[in-house]
């Protein structure tokens, strides 16, 4: 029994202390198989304890060494994330075009997954970038698309997919945040390509449930003044428009012209006409009497002349005209629905306090009776909370920690049961008196009082096998926790008032 306490003893301690190990955290993660088990060997050759995780495509290691051997391993091009790295790796020299273009296209897939890896919500990604080749003689040329699959630890708002969709369209020539698709890893489509990031199919949803929020939670902090904390409960239902719409408008007006083209001609028209020389030639010029006027035969003939100036002026006017192009995305607000419970009391409220309240949660929420908005204020008393709602000390506490206490409490368990096992066993109180009354017990010699007032026989004095085997059966009784307390005193009580019949039903137990 030595033997076995001790083993049992040593057992427990090895399983209570620390481990020298210290707890194991991931130190990669998503590898390949061949890079995980490359990045084993590696840690194996170095002395350093490791695990792979049972799919073979994450490697764990000491928490405490995380930061140095990733460190180790990035020095030896060993993270199992594929980068720009891969470009140091391959030799310029004698690689061929399509080479070096798929080399870069996996370079710049692996640093936008590490860039979009680093935010809060994403646990792991991966990016496939298509860029078409340029054909030399033609005619349209295709755009480069992307997909992004990402892990998440959470629900991504519309803002991260956004982000990452422009993140990876910045990073890519020729690629359009519309182009790039984005899916979860339960294979929900987060952003679909062609659409615009304000059309997206989640938006209607979000923008839902972010109107609904910010109405309750203006509908109670504005009432819990005024009927006490806990006791305003809201719920608000809106309707909001799925649909996205495209206006355009073009205004003209007539009050404000503006010369919009303004043409000027000017012609100026000179005409002459005349005879140069000497003067006109007659008849009677020509008789042999005639004489000639106007001395030297000269003189001047007819002369008529003309001069014309126009001058003409065109002059368009135009209206202002204002043209307007509206997109609307999905998330107008078509009708609001709200129910509002105020805890009353048993009485209740009067009616006038009600409408008031009704008035002031109307005002808060933008009541429109023309899209059609209900409000209905209702008093009513409150169940009582649940007492037994309280947490426990162990609800604040790690899934670790509270393993790590109940290997103690196991621990300590089994500590004391053994304890018990090895303490040497004292017979009940009133086992002295059933003894007493066996045969031979009052002619025993001097007795001793033992531990709890029991009467034990003197050193050397003779005990009967009754008596032995009754000490026995007493003994494993109480080590198995099968007789009480109580049950022995009234036993104890019975057999002092009457020895006689005690003494005669004992041997008969001992005789069957």
């Amino acid at each position: 029994m030595g033997a076995v306490a001790a083993a049992l003893f040593a057992g427990l301690i090895w399983l209570a202390l620390p481990s020298t190990v210290g707890p194991m955290g991931y130190l990669f993660t998503d590898l390949d198989p061949s890079s995980a088990q490359g990045i084993a060997d590696r840690l194996q050759a170095d002395g350093v304890p490791h695990q792979l995780s049972p799919d073979g495509t994450a490697v764990l290691a000491p928490q405490s060494r995380l930061a140095e051997l990733r460190m180790s391993l990035a020095s030896s091009r060993m993270g199992g994330k594929i980068g720009y790295d891969v470009l140091d790796s391959e030799q310029s020299f004698g690689l061929s075009p399509a080479r070096e273009k798929l080399n870069e296209t996996r370079a710049i897939e692996g640093e936008l997954a590490r860039s979009v890896q680093s935010l809060q919500n994403v646990h792991a990604a991966r990016i496939h970038i298509v860029m078409p080749d340029r054909e030399l003689f033609a005619t349209q040329t295709r755009g480069a698309t992307a997909a992004v699959t990402v892990k998440t630890l959470g629900r991504l708002s519309n803002e991260n997919v956004q982000a990452i969709r422009y993140l990876v369209a910045s990073a890519v020539p020729e690629l359009s945040p519309d182009a790039v698709s984005v899916i979860d890893q339960t294979g929900a489509l987060l952003a679909r390509a062609g659409e615009t990031g304000a059309g997206g199919a989640g938006d209607a949803d979000e923008k839902q449930q972010q109107v609904e929020a910010k109405l309750r939670q203006q509908i109670e902090s504005l009432l819990e003044p005024i009927v006490g904390a806990g006791k305003v409960r809201a719920e608000v239902a809106a309707v909001i428009d799925r649909d996205q719409t495209r206006e355009e408008a073009s205004v003209v007006d007539p009050d404000k012209q503006a010369i919009a083209k303004q043409v000027t001609v000017e012609s100026n028209d000179q005409d002459q006409q005349g005879v140069a020389g000497g003067a006109a030639t007659s008849v009677s010029q020509q008789l042999p009497d005639a004489q000639v006027t106007g001395g030297g035969g000269g003189g001047s003939g007819d002369q008529r002349g003309s001069a014309r100036t126009e001058t003409s002026e065109d002059t368009t006017y135009e209206n202002s005209r204002t043209s307007t192009v509206k997109i609307r995305p999905p998330g107008d607000v078509k009708r609001l629905t709200v129910a509002v419970m105020v805890d009353g009391g048993a009485q209740g409220l009067p009616a006038a306090q009600v409408e008031r309240l009704k008035g002031l949660v109307q005002n808060a929420v933008g009541f429109d009776s023309q899209r059609g908005d209900s409000i209905v204020v209702e008093a009513m008393k409150f169940a009582p909370a649940d007492a037994g709602a309280e947490q426990s000390f162990l609800s604040n506490l790690a899934t670790d920690q509270i393993f790590s206490v109940l290997k103690v409490l196991v621990v300590a368990a089994i500590a004391f049961f053994a304890m018990r096992m090895l303490r040497p066993s004292a017979l009940p109180e009133g086992a002295a008196r059933v003894l007493s009354a066996l045969p031979g017990a009052q002619s025993a010699g001097s007795a001793i009082e033992g531990p709890g007032g029991l009467a034990l026989a003197a050193p050397g004095t003779e005990r009967g096998p009754a008596a032995v085997m009754l000490d026995q059966e007493i003994a494993l009784a109480e080590v198995d926790g099968k007789l009480k307390a109580s049950a022995i005193k009234r036993i104890g009580e019975t057999v002092a008032a009457s020895p006689a019949e005690a003494t005669s039903v004992v041997r008969q137990w001992m005789s069957n």
